[in-house]
């Protein structure tokens, strides 16, 4: 071999071992990187709250969260197994306020939602962080919809009342609860406060409280006093609360079901006299305002696309207490991560 050719050898191999390490650092950044984002993706699928022994209790449906007993989470939008409930702590202050002139829409603004049960009914609360700036009946009050997935078969993805919003594919509900605050009954009496059951009035679009199956039709129960279904609302307290009887929603505790639930809040109208009450219209995106959803930090981020991809899993025990839960947020969060780690092997080995 040459002189040339040898200083030619010496002279590559340097470089060669400072390619590698340029490799090996390219590589260690995609890890890293790839390995906080699986994390930060897949934290609201395997972050399990504190298991508790259930503690069953009935809750008195009378919009006063005195008897909801369960600890909330110290973190926004985290959720807690605790006392036999469900708890999610909703983000404050992250609703849309198209209609608000740019300002908070406090109304529409969901901070904490429970769920909970007995041997007899499901329970659920829903508190808002300032409804006091309207009355019962008035036009563009509160409006809520909670789609269930009882598990069968057949499910449903749009919300109710025209929101151009639907659920995940994955958490088609059999069963929709909607809570309309804007019921024209109630236009100008200056009430905070009610109490509604769940009987034959409610077979309409404009009334303050009703369910409906995934073919849309009304389940209501003539003369019922509450015995199948009951909401309460106060304004002052910013609270809703409601309960359906299990056989309602095609459940039976003692099989110890697991539901899939998605949430959405809305401006809502009514014309009760002409059967009418939607959701207010925003100009793009779906019409809902706020959501139950990780994504953000506004609501828009999640329902931009009109769709609310998150949603919350609950088991129940054969007593109907909370015995497990989860939430799940957007999958698409998980695809840039998991493609960073398959593709970075492939990486290291194109730069050696």
């Amino acid at each position: 071999m040459d002189a040339k050719n040898t200083r030619r050898d010496v002279s590559l191999k340097p470089k060669r071992i400072e390619v590698r390490k340029k490799g090996h650092a390219k590589y260690a950044v995609i890890v890293g990187i790839a390995m906080v984002l699986l994390l930060s993706g897949v934290a609201g699928i395997i972050t399990m709250a504190p298991h508790h022994t259930a503690t069953r209790h009935t809750i008195s449906v009378d919009a006063n969260s005195s008897d909801w007993t369960g600890t909330l989470p110290n973190t926004a939008n985290s959720y807690a197994i605790s006392n036999g409930e469900y708890v999610w702590n909703d983000s404050m202050n992250d609703e849309r306020n198209d209609f608000n002139g740019g300002n908070p829409d406090e109304r529409v603004d969901l901070t904490e939602f429970r769920i909970t049960g007995d041997s007899s009914y499901i329970y659920f609360l829903a508190e808002f962080k300032n409804m006091s700036s309207f009355h019962l009946g008035d036009n563009g009050a509160t409006w809520m919809a909670i789609a269930i997935d009882n598990g069968t078969s057949g499910g449903e993805t749009w919300f109710a009342g025209n929101s151009n919003t639907t659920v995940n594919s994955s958490a088609a509900w059999e069963y929709q609860i909607v809570v309309n605050l804007a019921d024209s009954r109630y236009a100008g009496k200056g009430l905070n406060f009610t109490e509604y059951p769940l009987n034959e009035s409610t077979a309409n679009w404009g009334s303050i409280f009703y369910v409906i199956n995934n073919t849309w039709k009304f389940v209501d129960y003539t003369g019922d006093t509450g015995q199948h279904g009951l909401m309460a609302v106060n304004l002052t307290n910013n609270t809703i609360e409601i309960r359906l009887a299990w056989s309602v929603i095609g459940l039976n505790p003692s099989d110890q079901p697991t539901l899939r639930i998605s949430v959405i809040t809305a401006r809502g109208y009514s014309d009760y006299s002409k059967d009418s009450g939607n959701v207010w219209s925003t100009s793009s995106g779906g019409f809902a305002l706020d959501c139950i959803t990780t994504t953000g930090p506004n609501t828009w981020d999640e329902v931009q696309d009109g769709e609310v991809n998150d949603y919350i899993t609950v088991t129940f025990d054969s007593s109907g207490d909370v015995s497990d839960g989860n939430f799940v947020p957007e999958f698409n969060a998980l695809i840039l991560p998991v493609f960073l780690v398959l593709i970075a092997p492939v990486f290291l080995r194109r730069t050696r």
